[in-house]
């Protein structure tokens, strides 16, 4: 019994890592977007090496 505790212990937990990474990402692409949609330049890129 405590095997199958533990277990459900760590797929709740995975499951809410997942979630919470999932609507950070959301969050953050949708800011983004505001932002381009308002005119803001798209964030800026590092510079690429000189060839």
């Amino acid at each position: 019994m405590r095997i199958a505790l533990r277990l459900l212990v760590l797929i709740a937990t995975v499951l809410g890592l997942g979630v919470a990474f999932a609507w950070a990402w959301d969050r953050s692409d949708t800011r983004a977007q505001q932002a381009v949609s308002a005119g803001a330049p798209p964030a800026a890129t590092p510079a690429s090496p000189a060839p």
